[in-house]
């Protein structure tokens, strides 16, 4: 089966400070809040608004997990 896609745009985000929360049941759990960046592309242009943070957790086998929520202003 072959993948139907385009290229829609580029982001590009900062990051504050990261934050350790400490070690939860799944493994370490790291915040890096978002302080700003930009999108552009040939199908959406516009802002990477101060909400939202990467949640980055580290697993004791080694492996790590992100979640990155964040906010688009077009």
């Amino acid at each position: 089966m072959e993948l139907n896609s385009e290229f829609l745009c580029e982001l590009t985000a900062t990051l504050g400070d990261m934050q350790e929360i400490g070690l939860t049941p799944h493994g370490v759990r790291m915040i890096a809040p978002i302080t700003g960046g930009f999108v552009k592309g040939p199908k959406i242009n516009g802002e990477v608004l101060v909400f939202g943070a990467d949640w980055l957790l580290f697993r004791s086998d080694g492996v790590g997990g992100i979640d990155v929520r964040g906010a688009l202003q077009a």
